[in-house]
């Protein structure tokens, strides 16, 4: 008899096996643990982060733009008529 080097392909493999649905009923397994509270105690605290994080970008954003438009380029006339 001859051997065959049978090899699943991914058709084959069951929704149950595969890894990523494994990770996902981990996840959920881990989330029916921890109480609903707490999650969106965490949502709120990332979402006011994300906020906090966006605000500041813009603010120095526009004190980079207030210092672009502000400042004063020396010209050739400057450096020939300082004293």
């Amino acid at each position: 008899m001859e051997e065959t080097n049978f090899k699943p392909s991914i058709i084959e493999i069951s929704s149950r096996e595969h890894p990523t649905n494994m990770k996902f009923s981990l996840a959920k397994r881990l989330r029916a643990l921890i109480p609903a509270r707490v999650t969106s105690r965490y949502k709120q605290l990332r979402c006011r982060i994300h906020r906090a994080r966006i605000a500041f970008a813009d603010a120095t954003r526009m004190e980079f733009y207030d210092l672009l438009e502000n400042q004063h380029t020396p010209s050739d006339e400057d450096f020939y008529n300082r004293k």
